[in-house]
């Protein structure tokens, strides 16, 4: 199945999956792997984040969970908008990942998107970074 998830090679040791590299309009989620350090970036290309896109996130999130990549940072930068249905998909992603001793981190610009942050109390539930660096660079514990 890692075949079929991650095949091309962009940089040494940095896999984008077969969907990264398709048009842009027609996927909502794109991931990349990065195998020196076993993270999984997903970016997530919406604006709004709903009930009409949760099971397709979820579904795709968690085949990657399922090919044992568990060290999720997901990417909502573009998304100012989420719906409970959308915000209960993380949590059951956050679940699945946990059991599987791996993380999930949530890339959300705090500064911009306050009031995305104030729903569900999403900064206590999850490890919330501003950029990509500040991810893959820090944990919340530090």
């Amino acid at each position: 199945m890692e075949k079929k998830l991650f095949k091309k090679s962009s940089q040494k040791g940095v896999y984008l999956s077969d969907k990264y590299y398709e048009s842009k309009k027609l996927y909502k989620f794109r991931s990349i792997y990065d195998e020196n350090n076993g993270n999984t970036i997903v970016m997530v290309d919406l604006d709004r984040a709903t009930v009409y896109e949760a099971k397709e996130f979820y579904d795709y999130v968690d085949e990657l969970i399922e090919n044992d990549k568990t060290n999720l940072i997901i990417d909502m930068e573009k998304v100012y908008f989420i719906d409970s249905v959308f915000f209960g998909s993380l949590i059951k992603l956050l679940k699945r990942v946990d059991k599987k001793l791996g993380f999930l981190k949530l890339i959300i610009d705090h500064n911009s998107k306050p009031e995305l942050l104030s729903v569900g109390s999403f900064d206590q539930i999850f490890e919330i970074y501003p950029n990509l660096f500040e991810a893959l660079n820090k944990n919340k514990a530090s």
